[in-house]
């Protein structure tokens, strides 16, 4: 099965960063879920009193929610919001890149 180098090779210099250096984290919020509009549409699923960190990348505005039980401080759950260009939409037929594919068109950027 043939990779989807276009996709590679179109994304976003900001995304592919993240892609291959992962996310840079700044902590939005971290407090009681349900007191933040942020959090808003994930803490109703949830106990009143959940305490949740909210952390968006300054690369690519992803968005992590993550979710602590309030006794013990342990996350229980983890939700990404991802921007729509950052995701890859499977096709029928051609593999994913992988993160060497990544890696790989990170280093053609940086050495032309």
């Amino acid at each position: 099965m043939k990779k989807d180098q276009a996709f590679v090779k179109k994304l976003d210099q900001d995304y592919l960063m993240c892609r291959t250096l992962r996310h840079s984290w700044d902590q939005e919020y971290f407090g009681i879920a349900g007191d933040h509009v942020m959090d808003a549409r994930l803490a109703s699923r949830f106990a009143p009193g959940v305490i949740v960190r909210i952390l968006r990348c300054s690369r690519c505005e992803c968005e992590r929610f993550d979710f602590y039980r309030r006794r013990e401080f342990r996350a229980f759950y983890h939700r990404y919001i991802h921007p729509e260009a950052y995701l890859y939409r499977m096709t029928k037929g051609v593999e994913r890149p992988v993160s060497t594919d990544y890696t790989k068109e990170a280093f053609r950027r940086a050495t032309g």
